[in-house]
């Protein structure tokens, strides 16, 4: 791990960091790009264990698009700073929304834990870092919520993308399970918030709901970056 990290600055001193959509100089999301993904407040019919959910924009946007990508499938972790603060922009102004519309449901929100659904060992290892991790925790400190790592992966099994309907769900099924008995006891009649990247089924969001509303969490709710259908 100290040696991939080693790597990674020599990459940065020997080929400078450019913006990704515009190529400018000095980050790999220049402030005038960032302003160019779309806040879309998306729906999803699949929420057969969630009480709400909240999904800031779709994959079909080119520069969301492309940010993910890079951050997922080739491991620039910092790109997930700047798609967490795009994610917090979107949560603070939906509480807003919510709040002028129902008050209660305003005051569960923002006494919410965060959590995120965790990644396989493999996928970390390969990458050094946990994509729905870096989100969770740059929306923990934009929106000031506690956060807790609830979840982990209870089989192994195949990477969900790629798959269909059918054979996502048969591959999330029964796979994750809460940490240890004194997580349990924390989050027991409380109200917890699933940080994601994407969602596109919901199979996968939905199976860590179930296993959250087992050991007997109160609310469960979702917020996630992309749409992708």
């Amino acid at each position: 791990m100290i040696f991939k990290k080693m790597y990674k600055i020599i990459l940065n001193i020997l080929f400078p960091v450019n913006c990704l959509i515009c190529h400018s100089s000095n980050s790999y999301l220049c402030s005038n790009c960032f302003k160019k993904i779309k806040i879309l407040n998306l729906k999803h019919k699949n929420n057969k264990y969630l009480d709400n959910i909240f999904i800031a924009s779709s994959y079909k946007d080119s520069v969301l698009k492309k940010l993910i990508i890079a951050f997922k499938y080739k491991n620039v972790e910092s790109i997930g700073v700047k798609l967490g603060d795009f994610l917090s922009l979107y949560f603070n102004g939906k509480l807003t929304e919510t709040y002028l519309n129902n008050k209660m449901e305003y005051s569960i929100l923002i006494n919410s834990y965060l959590t995120h659904i965790p990644s396989r060992s493999y996928d970390n290892l390969k990458r050094d870092f946990c994509p729905s991790e870096i989100l969770l925790k740059q929306v923990s400190l934009n929106c000031n919520l506690k956060y807790l790592s609830i979840l982990k992966i209870r089989n192994k099994r195949k990477r969900q993308a790629g798959l269909n309907k059918k054979e996502r769900i048969k591959n999330i099924k029964n796979s994750f399970k809460i940490k240890n008995i004194k997580t349990i006891d924390k989050i027991k009649s409380k109200n917890i918030i699933i940080v994601d990247d994407v969602i596109t089924t919901g199979s996968t969001i939905n199976e860590a709901a179930k296993t959250l509303k087992e050991a007997g969490v109160k609310k469960v709710y979702a917020l996630i970056l992309a749409k992708n259908n």
